[in-house]
């Protein structure tokens, strides 16, 4: 019975499309709820987890994603970096923030900025738009900050405002935090 099946008739469907008429999707892929892992300069791990993605073509290395978050690992613990939406370059393992962006690292710094860009490799974060944050000496606002997240040096660029907590009480806080030094 097996040997006589393909001999049997049956009804064939063919369908004829019109390329012209069928819905295409513009992008190369759309993906929801994708992860990237990779390892800076030193061979520290750093990942980037999205609640979208989308990349435009093969030959263009940005892919553009929505509801991140990005942890970077350091040698004193991790940083985070949370935004609604960010454009990340996996060929030069780039990481652009148009809008707000919320950075958390160890010793107690805390900041908010808008236009972040973060280089992953080197651990090194520019905020070309205001920026506030917080440290366990005191609180900081500026037009635009760069900040060294390896050296733990951050340059507070254009009508910079400095608050300082007294010694103090500046320490206790820190102990409290887990902090070895100042930054």
């Amino acid at each position: 019975m097996l040997l006589l099946e393909p001999l049997r008739h049956r009804p064939e469907v063919s369908l004829l499309i019109d390329r012209h008429k069928v819905p295409s999707i513009d992008k190369r892929f759309a993906v929801a709820g994708a992860s990237y892992r990779g390892r800076d300069d030193r061979g520290r791990s750093f990942s980037i987890s999205v609640e979208n993605a989308e990349q435009e073509a093969l030959s263009i290395p940005i892919v553009h994603m929505t509801g991140l978050i990005a942890a970077i690992e350091l040698a004193d613990g991790s940083a985070s970096v949370t935004a609604s939406s960010g454009d990340y370059d996996y060929r030069q393992n780039f990481l652009q923030i148009p809008g707000e962006a919320v950075l958390v690292a160890p010793n107690s710094l805390e900041l908010s900025a808008r236009r972040l860009a973060i280089d992953l490799r080197a651990q090194h974060v520019v905020a070309t738009g205001p920026v506030a944050g917080r440290t366990a000496i005191g609180t900081f606002r500026a037009d635009a900050l760069d900040l060294d997240l390896e050296s733990r040096t951050v340059a507070l660029i254009g009508r910079a405002r400095l608050r300082m907590i007294p010694c103090k009480k500046a320490t206790m806080i820190m102990q409290s935090a887990g902090c070895k030094d100042s930054m």
